[in-house]
């Protein structure tokens, strides 16, 4: 049997002790089984450590440094059955995060891409904005440095409603901090 070296044991001879100096441990063709809540550990101070259970997979990462996962064109995190996506992330292109396989939000070059419904506590902008509902229809909200300009619709016979659902008034109003407020009650 060539290529084969001499293990340190322990007394039983169940363990592993150590490897001679410089030699390696080859499992080509072989598996390296672990029981439940054996773990694989690196570092010499147990930094770092992978895992099972009995339910759950563990990657902990209890070193002073950070866990780094490195991809040649991607990294990809899919399901236990590998054929559905959670996660992809392409060198120097998109990362995607996934529901149910379908892609929902991705960056791209010039920001995010969502896709669905958008459920948020609050929004900024900066700059102008336009929203769009499909068919060329849209609203924009732009601000020059002289005024600020509301436009709605994609042509000139689209109409503008402001309408209150309830039993207040509707007020439109123009405020002007040296001349006051002017409005219009409907």
């Amino acid at each position: 049997m060539a290529n084969r070296f001499p293990l340190i044991v322990d007394a039983d001879n169940t363990n592993i002790k150590e490897l001679p100096s410089g030699d390696n441990l080859d499992l080509t063709g072989n598996d390296a089984l672990f029981g439940d809540n054996d773990k694989a550990i690196f570092g010499a101070g147990s930094d770092l450590s992978v895992y099972h259970d009995g339910s759950n997979s563990y990657i902990s990462e209890a070193g002073a440094g950070n866990l780094i996962m490195g991809a040649g064109a991607a990294l990809l995190i899919k399901n236990a059955a590998l054929d559905e996506n959670l996660l992809t992330a392409y060198q120097n292109g998109a990362v995607t995060l996934y529901h149910n396989n379908s892609a929902k939000l991705a960056t791209t070059s010039t920001g995010i891409d969502v896709t669905g419904a958008v459920t948020a506590d609050g929004l900024t902008v900066d700059g102008n904005t336009t929203f769009n509902q499909g068919s060329g229809d849209s609203v924009n909200i732009f601000r020059s440095t002289d005024y600020a300009t509301l436009k709605i619709g994609a042509n000139a016979t689209d109409h503008f409603y402001l309408q209150e659902f309830g039993s207040n008034d509707l007020y439109l109003a123009r405020v002007n901090s040296s001349v006051g407020t002017y409005s219009a009650k409907f």
